[in-house]
């Protein structure tokens, strides 16, 4: 179940489907005539994936278990040919892809809906279907390591965020301990510019000239 967001498996290939089908390649198809294949797909799966369940059926799948003496169920005859299966054990075999790979994933794979109402569910649509790419890709960017030497900007975001969520909640800075390459770097511009420093402390915040003395 880790190696597929698919519901099922061992359908014989779309592109061996389309030729059943239609007579033609898969590529040339129209929006309806790939639904139909893919429907034709779901009817033709030898297992069925439940990743709610954590557990795979077969279609046959004949609702029964057997309970051995030491209490262990065990499935019924169908679903416990799924194991005997060629295909399932070629599919076992695949070697999981690692995550930063999974983006190479072919779309055709993929349950776009059944991901989209996920991050409905959690509140994270937004983040991806509004939140600019320049701003994703700063959060990949931060997540890589890329900016591990930019400490004093990132002590800057950081600083421009907790400032936001204060204000938003009618705080102020007080007490505020500001990140530590980001203060130092505050300490440096006020020793140069008391005003360059009152202009940038009025847009990204800052400790105020009193408690940097």
């Amino acid at each position: 179940l880790r190696h597929s967001a698919m519901p099922g498996g061992g359908a014989p290939s779309r592109p061996k489907l389309a030729s059943e089908l239609f007579g033609k390649p898969y590529r040339n198809f129209s929006p309806a005539q790939r639904r139909r294949v893919h429907t034709t797909e779901t009817h033709r799966y030898r297992w069925l994936n439940r990743h709610s369940l954590q557990a795979v059926f077969s279609p046959d799948c004949r609702k029964t278990v057997r309970v051995r003496e030491d209490a262990n169920a065990v499935p019924c005859d169908s679903c416990g040919s799924i194991l005997a299966m060629k295909e399932f054990r070629n599919a076992l075999a695949r070697p999981i892809p690692p995550d930063d790979r999974l983006k190479f994933v072919p779309e055709c794979w993929r349950e776009p809906a059944t991901g989209h109402l996920y991050l409905r569910f959690h509140g994270l649509a937004d983040l991806v279907d509004k939140v600019p790419q320049m701003l994703r890709d700063f959060a990949q960017g931060v997540l890589s390591g890329a900016y591990e030497d930019d400490a004093v900007f990132l002590g800057a975001v950081e600083a421009m965020v907790k400032k936001k969520s204060r204000d938003a909640r009618g705080k102020g800075m007080q007490n505020f301990k500001y990140p530590a390459a980001f203060d130092n770097a505050c300490m440096a511009l006020r020793s140069i510019s008391g005003r360059a420093y009152e202009m940038f402390k009025s847009i990204w915040g800052g400790r105020t000239p009193r408690s940097i003395r």
